[in-house]
């Protein structure tokens, strides 16, 4: 009786038929690549494993069949999740909230004990525009002076009157303005006010809550009323909630303004409070007097003691004696 030999066709066509059969499993494991196939072949344990992988029909047979449909799978994968993303940005529109609605100059002073409990001051111009660029004059008493341009999807600083500018991302906005516990991105809320749209999906709405849209330090900010709020409570990424007490809302020109607001966290504390508020087609009307200085009144010296003053007109003595012999 002749023994029947099996050779290398048959090997092969066993390997194949054990892919075919365990087909999920090599699929789910051939999209981690060579060593998903590796862990795959030598967990299950495939039959004459050696000599299939030497054959150039089986690598063939592998990347075609196998890696070329995990693609185009991974490729439908990639569509739904990219259409998703793309969902959720149009469900999170934007609504801004402005302090403003028109184009406005708002002088600001504030007076802080900062994390380090040293005193530290700014004063702030802020001209903001509905149809271009917010610009933000900032002096802090601590550090050099600087310009702050916003136009929401870009913005800058300008040090030394434009002669040196500095691009900014979002993520810059963290950073204080001199040593004050103000941030950048409260300028940049105070210009843009991105803040999400209320989730139209719940049912019940608060619209207290406004999250922030783009900000990288608030997330939120929750008030007591809208739209002349007197508590305020911010949180960010500090974890660390800023608290608003807001003293009175004045009318300046059309628009109504907080006059006075007192900031506070668990390490600093301050106050801002407006200067003077006007509409920027407008001419500079300061709340603060300016102070003149007198003018200084120097004694006339002897010397001219005699010298005629202004509105007098005195006659020589010579013409007088002049005048005396030509009526005699």
């Amino acid at each position: 009786m002749v023994k029947e030999h099996k050779g290398r066709g048959d090997k092969r066509n066993q390997n194949i038929f054990f892919l075919k059969k365990n087909k999920p499993w090599f699929f789910l494991f051939s999209h981690l690549g060579s060593a998903g196939v590796f862990f795959y072949t030598k967990v299950i344990k495939l039959p004459n494993f050696n000599l299939y992988m030497r054959t150039e029909w089986a690598q063939i047979y592998l990347y075609s069949k196998y890696m070329i449909h995990g693609t185009k799978i991974t490729a439908i994968v990639l569509c739904i999740l990219a259409s998703t993303s793309v969902a959720k940005t149009n469900l999170q529109k934007i609504c801004p909230h402005l302090l403003t609605n028109s184009s406005t100059v708002i002088n600001v002073e504030g007076k802080f004990v900062n994390v380090e409990k040293n005193k530290t001051s700014v004063k702030i111009e802020w001209r903001h525009h509905t149809d271009e660029l917010d610009t933000f004059f900032v002096t802090p008493n601590d550090t050099r002076p600087f310009t702050y341009i916003t136009a929401g999807k870009y913005r800058y600083m300008e040090f030394e009157g434009g002669k040196i500018k500095r691009q900014l991302g979002l993520h810059h906005l963290r950073e204080n303005i001199g040593k004050t516990p103000l941030k950048l991105d409260d300028l940049e809320l105070l210009a843009n006010g991105y803040f999400k749209c209320p989730d139209s999906t719940k049912q019940e709405q608060k619209n207290n809550i406004l999250a922030t849209a783009v900000s990288n330090t608030w997330w939120s900010i929750v008030v007591d009323s809208i739209p002349h709020p007197e508590k305020a409570v911010m949180r960010g990424a500090s974890k660390k909630p800023r608290y608003l007490s807001i003293a009175n809302w004045k009318a300046y020109a059309t628009e109504m303004l907080p006059t006075l607001a007192s900031m506070s966290s668990e390490d600093y504390s301050g106050s801002l409070w407006i200067r003077s508020a006007y509409p920027a087609n407008a001419p500079e009307v300061d709340t603060i007097p300016k102070t003149v200085k007198p003018k200084i009144l120097l004694p006339v010296p002897k010397l001219f003691g005699n010298l005629a003053m202004e509105g007098e007109r005195k006659i020589p003595l010579i013409l007088k004696l002049n005048q005396k012999l030509l009526s005699e």
